[in-house]
């Protein structure tokens, strides 16, 4: 978080005192300017004596880190990834030996330090955000970034937002603009351009979408988190075997408008929504017939 990032500019002068467990500003040129930057953030966001703990562990350890260490963590957005021991190292160091606090806080207060870590390390992380805290540990988000990250300005955008406590914003909201937002961007076959290349890998590998379907599915899953509705009708139509009835030397199904009328008498699905999976079912099939020589 940007206002947090300030204390990187003085993380020399924090030193931590294992005797009284808290924070010292050290003496120097910029020791006037350290204090009262940690005294705002001291007063201002750390109520309870254990978040304040953890934020001066945080600092100590940001201290200690090497600039090459402080830029991998930025990169990767995660201590963990870099150092897997990382958690029992603060466990060890700082809880297991304190004299004021209890060993039972372990996982809380080293997962309260990472936390703390990230949001003086990174642009856009508040540990302290309730519901930016929300936002990034919902699964589906995780995906969505990995996917559309780089391409999809409003996830960084209602990232910032939620960091910023903007009043009013909460993690679903922000979820569903991020979703209607990126499917707008990918236009109306957006979720036809993510499924075909899945299906056409999985049908070149294994003949027919149906052998390992758990693998087809799972890949479909991870890679439609802004698509969940057209997902959920593409498995149901699946178990209806509409793409089976559309290919193999004698199809039942024969033609999109069949397929469509099928799909609405047996799941009650709208005309347009039928008509949509219909194209998917019966473009797939053709993609079976196509590698099976039919």
């Amino acid at each position: 978080m940007k206002e947090f990032n300030q204390l990187l500019e003085y993380r020399n002068y924090y030193e931590y005192s294992f005797d009284c467990e808290a924070v010292r500003v050290l003496d120097g040129e910029f020791h006037d300017e350290a204090t009262k930057l940690y005294s705002h953030f001291i007063k201002d966001y750390f109520m309870k004596d254990t978040d304040k703990w953890a934020f001066d562990i945080a600092l100590d350890c940001i201290k200690n880190f090497t600039d090459e260490e402080c830029n991998i963590i930025k990169e990767q957005e995660e201590i963990f990834d870099y150092h897997l021991g990382y958690g029992m190292y603060v466990r060890n160091r700082y809880v297991h030996s304190s004299k004021f606090h209890s060993y039972l806080m372990a996982e809380s207060v080293s997962g309260r330090v990472a936390g703390y870590i990230y949001t003086i390390l990174l642009p856009i992380y508040n540990c302290l955000s309730e519901e930016y805290m929300k936002l990034i540990g919902d699964y589906d988000f995780d995906d969505i970034k990995k996917q559309y990250g780089d391409r999809q300005p409003i996830i960084k955008e209602m990232e910032e937002k939620l960091a910023k406590w903007e009043q009013g914003l909460t993690a679903k909201s922000a979820m569903q603009t991020i979703r209607s937002t990126i499917r707008e961007s990918l236009g109306p076959d957006g979720f036809k351009n993510i499924i075909f290349p899945i299906a056409e890998e999985h049908i070149t590998k294994h003949k027919h979408i149906n052998i390992e379907w758990r693998e087809f599915i799972d890949k479909l899953y991870s890679n439609t988190k802004v698509y969940y509705k057209e997902y959920n009708r593409f498995k149901a139509i699946q178990e209806l075997n509409v793409i089976s009835r559309s290919s193999g030397l004698f199809p039942i199904i024969k033609s999109v408008d069949e397929a469509r009328d099928y799909i609405m008498d047996n799941l009650g699905f709208s005309y347009d929504d039928s008509l949509y999976m219909a194209e998917c079912a019966l473009a797939i099939g053709k993609m079976q017939d196509k590698v099976n020589n039919v």
